[in-house]
């Protein structure tokens, strides 16, 4: 199992035991207009991440669209503050076309994104069964690159531009459905010397649950 995959599995343990649950969602939700913990961990299959990219590889900025296989997410909310304290996104992985500088292409595998450290949000509206908040920062992406021998050399990690992305909960009989959104414009991170990444946008779709706070 990869190592990104291993960690995954680590935190949708530790959400299962956080919430009381084996698998799906639990039944006693917590109303999202009091104190209360989001705890997300599955990824629904419209969950992706679209880009340009730019660089060695490709003089020309190319469109790619990668999808999202894993995510996990946990964020706590007060009054008028939340925080989101866990975010990861493991990306499918990514074959890049050849180009004349690169002429064997290139293939990103163990592709991640996640927030280093626990992050102070917004709260812009709430109410018994949703609750939307804004946070501003920055992600950690991880990837390595597969060689043609089939050595996989690490990169970064390097960190993302700051740019605000919305987290929206919505309570419902069986569970709360979140969805992660952001559109940082301008540069979104490199690999030095290979490619830069810009003009990202960020959509994910996530199962969990809440629970009181």
């Amino acid at each position: 199992m990869k190592t990104s995959q291993m960690m995954f599995v680590a935190l949708a343990a530790t959400a299962a035991a956080a919430t009381g649950c084996n698998g799906g969602v639990g039944m006693g939700l917590a109303p999202l207009d009091h104190p209360a913990m989001v705890v997300a961990n599955s990824t629904q299959p419209q969950s992706q991440v679209t880009l340009y990219h730019q660089g060695a590889l490709d003089p020309s900025a190319s469109l790619t669209v990668v999808k999202i296989d894993n995510g996990f997410l946990r964020m706590r909310s007060e009054s008028k503050q939340a925080a989101v304290e866990q975010l990861i996104f493991l990306l499918a992985d990514a074959d890049l076309a050849p180009s004349t500088s690169m002429p064997k292409g290139l293939k990103l595998r163990n592709q991640r994104l996640e927030l280093p450290a626990p992050l102070a949000a917004e709260v812009l509206s709430k109410s018994m069964n949703s609750l939307t908040a804004r946070a501003h920062g920055s992600l950690r992406y991880h990837a390595d690159l597969l060689d043609e021998d089939g050595t996989l050399r690490a990169t970064g990690p390097v960190a993302t531009d700051a740019a605000d992305f919305d987290v929206r909960a919505t309570r419902y009989e069986f569970g709360v459905h979140v969805t992660v959104d952001a559109a940082p414009q301008g540069t979104c991170w490199k690999i030095p010397g290979v490619l830069d990444i810009s003009n990202c946008s960020l959509y994910v779709e996530l199962e969990g649950d809440s629970i009181s706070d």
